[in-house]
């Protein structure tokens, strides 16, 4: 008997152990050896390596590449998170679509694009955005003639010390929303050189830069610019600001334009600022309790009055001692009146600590239109119709006269391993011609809610969308897009299609 216990109390040991070392096994990280590549490949005609230093090379040296499709889904970005620097070798030609190229990379350190030939690209939208961990980055060598969209191409890249852009061409950029968004770090930026003759969006493009302390913007020409909103919202160390220059005729939005700029000790102004073509909710306001020329006191949050020539604000004296300084504790807040998708509201907050009070804007809302149908169709040849999810209201949008007719028609769905191959019928030549590309839509449930999105180049006829879940059904929408004027149009989706994973 005794024999017997012992045996089986042996045999449970040993079942022990190896569990151990099985799940030890599965759970243990992959090592790689020094130098060995965790990753690589072709995309678009160029080779790329990422190295066991999640060091990302793109290119070979002594060879010549250049990226030859035209959808903008890069692999490497599969590794953003890990990825701590990326060097080209070689020269490595970019395409006309070059968006969102790092966009991400938050643990890049170093970036050296001296091999990076740009003479060819016209979208650099996103292409640095979210590399929070970049103190510097060099792009003096960057050609950018032929650039017209820069939006959100440096946009949290908060540990950007400083940034010299002086050679940099933007004579053919329309679009800089958000440009430089969140650069947190920046203490100056010379942009003397920038040509903004044919900038349309300026929304937000310093929006968050909370180190700057002044930044020169004389050489900009506004004169087609129709966005202005939030364009220095939370600069809260800027003293000084000029915008006298600036030809806001054709301006409809400057609504938080200079919000939580609390260090301004003068802002000047042009004649046409806030003028009467711009909506009252759209239009700036004082960051804080300023003076005009005349001594006429404005608080913040006033808006700034249009008075028909250029002035300059001052900010009052010193406010008395903070007893909490600076550290309110603010509740919950007291809504004075509710903002709708038109009109501002007014909310009070008082200090749990010292009972100071703060009241504050609440912006209006802006409708959130929706697409609806209309005499038994989603989409017009020419027209789309919209409705406010909110309010109810409606509008009709003129979009491309004749674009309407470029939509999928049908689909065919095939399914994989944790993926699916969506394929579509390849448009004509000259149809190509007149958009820029397809967006995928997928989702687990068939009325395409927590969709998520995917892009495809105007000559694809397929998409293979991976990572997903195994043995589950997917919904599945194609339609065209096409970018004119710093604004993305879309055709109707096509048909649904479902697919299961294996």
């Amino acid at each position: 008997m005794i024999s017997i216990i012992r045996q089986n109390m042996m045999a449970l040991f040993v079942a022990l152990i190896m569990g151990i070392a099985a799940f030890a096994i599965l759970t243990v990280q992959p090592v790689y050896a020094a130098g060995e590549d965790i990753d690589s490949g072709v995309y678009d005609g160029v080779p790329w390596r990422i190295t066991s230093d999640y060091e990302l090379i793109i290119g070979e040296k002594g060879q010549e590449y250049t990226f030859k499709g035209e959808e903008a889904s890069y692999p490497w970005l599969s590794y953003s998170g890990s990825l701590k620097t990326a060097t080209f070798e070689g020269t490595v030609y970019g395409r006309e679509n070059m968006e969102d190229m790092f966009y991400g990379c938050s643990s890049l350190t170093n970036l050296d694009v001296t091999g990076f030939d740009t003479s060819n690209v016209t979208d650099m939208g996103g292409m640095f955005g979210e590399c929070k961990s970049l103190t510097n980055l060099d792009i003096k060598n960057f050609n950018t003639s032929k650039v017209q969209y820069m939006d959100r191409m440096f946009e949290s890249c908060s540990s950007l010390t400083e940034l010299y852009l002086t050679r940099f061409d933007t004579s053919n950029v329309t679009n800089m929303h958000r440009m430089f968004a969140g650069c947190s770090s920046l203490t100056s930026l010379n942009l003397k050189n920038f040509n903004t003759s044919k900038v349309e969006n300026m929304h937000g493009m310093f929006d968050g830069c909370s180190s700057l302390s002044s930044v020169d913007v004389s050489s900009f020409d506004t004169r087609n610019v129709g966005l202005m909103s939030e364009m220095f919202s939370e600069c809260r160390s800027m003293v000084y600001l000029d915008v006298s220059n600036f030809d806001a005729s054709e301006v409809s939005n400057m609504q938080g334009m200079f919000y939580k700029c609390n260090s301004l000790k003068t802002l000047s102004i042009g004649t046409d600022f806030n003028n009467a073509n711009i909506n009252a909710v759209c239009k700036a306001t004082f960051p804080k309790t300023m003076y005009g020329s005349d001594e006429t006191k404005y608080e913040a949050g006033a808006v700034i009055p249009c008075l028909g020539y250029s002035t300059t604000y001052t900010a009052g004296p010193d406010e008395p001692e903070d007893p909490c300084g600076g550290n309110h504790q603010w509740d919950s807040g007291m809504i004075n009146k509710k903002a709708t998708c038109t009109t501002d509201g007014m909310i009070t907050y008082t200090c749990t600590r010292c009972g100071k009070t703060e009241t504050r804007t609440i912006f209006a809302s802006g409708h959130s239109w929706k697409h609806y149908k209309k005499a038994g169709a989603l989409l017009k040849d020419g027209i789309e119709y919209y409705y406010c999810t909110d309010c109810n209201a409606k509008k009709n949008v003129k979009t491309l006269a004749g674009y309407a007719s470029f939509y999928v028609k049908s689909l065919k769905v095939a399914k994989g391993k944790k993926c699916f191959t969506v394929k579509w019928a390849k448009q004509s030549a000259t149809n190509q011609k007149k958009f820029n590309g397809y967006q995928i839509r997928y989702s687990l449930k068939s009325n395409m809610s927590s969709a998520k999105y995917a892009t495809a180049g105007k000559a694809s006829k397929s998409k293979t969308i991976k990572k997903l879940k195994a043995k589950k059904r997917y919904y599945v929408q194609v339609r065209t897009y096409t970018k004119k004027g710093g604004k993305i149009f879309y055709s109707k989706w096509s048909v649904k299609k479902s697919v299961k994973t294996k």
